[in-house]
């Protein structure tokens, strides 16, 4: 993984005006020389004390190969003030570029554009290094020059992958800051409307606005065959300040929520949700291939992915309903709900007073026991 350093140059500000891009919309942004595509890894950039240079390794590049899927390379690049703002995911340009609230582009004339700030008469580029740090003292522009393309539905889109198989169809959670709209048939997305009592209620939708978690299921695990139309208007939870409230807040309320971030690396780039398997459930499969939100050992939230937060002590795996679905986990007595007279029938299951059923089994094990009922106490 390459890091973009920003290179500090003595060079007087000669320039008159930005790039003209257009109108303010979602773009991808493409390093000129190395072909490699901006997808920040967190939301974090400050002054390196006593050098010419400033941090933004938030700004990892990636690989041709994949962005299609990446939701971290999508950026919103709107004309504010005497430059232009980037909004990503949980960050705009101040937060990478302290002291910075726009950058400015300059066109190049040949479908190229440099970013750049500047600070008394002193351009500050934009370029892609290698691992290593640039410095101040390479007076080279070499890897400045950054090609923006338009999000589009041609061969700059946005498609998603899923990598979960069950039965015929593939499945993925999705947080993105974007808005969008399916644009495939063999795609459905599902917005999480409700979550308790052991239960994941969920409701197609075909336009779905940022930062919502989402599921998507689809016939077929190719991007291309599973397109998202980026739709219009800003991304969601665009500040870094409001991100980072949300991401590191230890008392989320219940219900579903998402990750934009995985980057666990220590020092001021670390930007994690850490995993808590008493009172969060990630996105999986249950024991019986079925999609569920399960509990995982993993340390960490993977990025762009959804989880929930549950009562500590809930049941260890959460069934996923749509909503309307007569099938309620639990509701042994068919009223709609999971009540004490739930509690009552499975007890009176586990004790012999009446056969057991398949909706006692609670736990997928085949079999109606204590370990169902304590399950079942869980979900009230």
């Amino acid at each position: 993984m390459k890091k973009v350093k920003l290179l500090l140059l003595s060079v007087l500000c000669t320039v008159a005006a930005h790039a003209q891009l257009g109108n303010a919309g979602y773009y991808r942004i493409q390093n000129a020389s190395t072909e490699r595509f901006i997808s920040p890894s967190d939301n974090y950039g400050y002054n390196e004390p006593g050098t010419t240079m400033v941090d933004v390794s938030a700004l990892k590049t990636i690989s041709a190969e994949g962005v299609e899927t990446d939701p971290g390379s999508v950026i919103y690049i709107k004309a504010e003030g005497d430059g232009y703002n980037l909004l990503g995911q949980g960050y705009q340009t101040c937060d990478v570029f302290p002291g910075h609230p726009y950058l400015k582009i300059w066109d190049n004339g040949d479908n190229t554009y440099k970013a750049y700030m500047t600070e008394g008469g002193v351009s500050v580029y934009l370029v892609e290094g290698d691992e290593q740090c640039m410095t101040s003292k390479n007076s080279s522009l070499e890897k400045a020059d950054w090609k923006i393309i338009p999000v589009d539905d041609k061969d700059n889109f946005f498609g998603v992958a899923p990598e979960l198989k069950s039965g015929d169809d593939y499945y993925m959670s999705f947080f993105a800051a974007f808005p969008f709209k399916v644009d495939s048939e063999n795609l459905k997305a599902y917005v999480i409307t409700d979550v308790k009592n052991g239960v994941v209620t969920i409701k197609e939708a075909q336009e779905v606005e940022g930062a919502t978690p989402v599921i998507f299921k689809s016939t077929t695990d190719e991007a291309a065959k599973n397109m998202l139309t980026i739709g219009e208007g800003m991304p969601a939870l665009a500040s870094a300040e409001d991100y980072s409230a949300y991401n590191k807040r230890v008392d989320l309320a219940e219900g579903a929520h998402g990750a934009f971030f995985c980057n666990p690396v220590q020092g001021k780039h670390r930007n994690v949700i850490e995993n808590d398997p008493n009172t969060m459930r990630l996105f999986g499969v249950d024991e019986n291939g079925n999609p569920a939100f399960i509990t995982s050992d993993k340390d960490y939230i993977p990025a762009n992915t959804v989880f929930i937060k549950v009562k500590a002590g809930s049941a260890p795996t959460f069934m996923i309903v749509e909503e309307g679905s007569q099938h309620v986990k639990g509701d042994l007595d068919n009223d709609g709900e999971v009540t004490m007279s739930d509690y009552v029938i499975l007890s009176q299951m586990v004790m012999g007073y009446i056969p057991a059923t398949a909706d006692g089994d609670l736990n997928g094990d085949g079999y109606v026991t204590v370990a169902d009922a304590i399950i079942l106490y869980n979900m009230i």
